[in-house]
């Protein structure tokens, strides 16, 4: 045959043929160690976000909780609401805690909110929003938070307890500075003109409202 070396196929057979095979079980072994690394890595990950899951929900409870007993300290009405946001390194704030007698307001229904916008967004930047006595009208009040605090109507309008009274403070790190604001605590209520700010920030102080949030967050 044109072309045929025997010694060349002997070759062939006596050296690369082992040497072939040998690879192709090392590369299938390499395989499946990588599939095997792989499910391992999924695995971890799939354990990681139900780790998390389960360090946000408890967060989520405790807060809940110290909210309870500050509303209960405070006599909360069913026209009103606590809440508490968290402050997170991407210009938002993350609803850590809510109560209200009422269980229609006691929900979370949304879970992050814009640092430039709404009342707790202006307590970000000022330390303190008070907002007494916002139209009754919705339309109306929907228009006052684009105008004053950069609200967009869209989502105005998804807020479901329609609050005409606000006070939103900042919590400092008070053992360190340099932080800076950590949290936002709000209080709300449907009924407009229910306190004024000095004598609403005196029942909060007597009832020892801010050290109770530090000493949870």
């Amino acid at each position: 045959m044109c072309g045929y070396d025997p010694k060349h196929q002997f070759a062939n057979f006596i050296f690369i043929e082992p040497k072939y095979k040998e690879v192709k079980a090392e590369l299938l072994k390499s395989r499946d160690k990588i599939a095997t690394l792989e499910k391992d890595i999924e695995n971890l990950g799939n354990n990681n976000l139900e780790m998390i899951k389960y360090v946000s929900e408890t967060i989520d409870t405790i807060a809940d909780s110290a909210l309870k007993g500050i509303g209960e300290k405070l006599k909360l009405s069913t026209d009103e609401r606590l809440s508490l946001y968290i402050h997170n390194d991407v210009s938002q704030f993350t609803i850590v805690g809510r109560y209200s007698p009422n269980k229609k307001y006691d929900r979370r229904n949304r879970a992050t909110f814009c640092d430039e916008q709404g009342c707790i967004g202006n307590a970000w930047d000022k330390g303190v929003c008070f907002e007494p006595s916002l139209p009754k009208d919705k339309t109306i009040r929907n228009g006052l938070f684009k105008k004053k605090y950069n609200v967009p109507i869209k989502v105005s309008k998804t807020l479901k307890m329609p609050s005409k009274f606000y006070y939103c403070k900042r919590i400092d790190d008070s053992s360190d500075s340099q932080c800076g604001g950590i949290a936002i605590f709000v209080f709300e209520s449907t009924k407009a003109g229910l306190y004024r700010q000095n004598e609403l920030e005196s029942i909060l102080e007597e009832n020892n409202v801010e050290k109770d949030l530090l000493r949870f967050i």
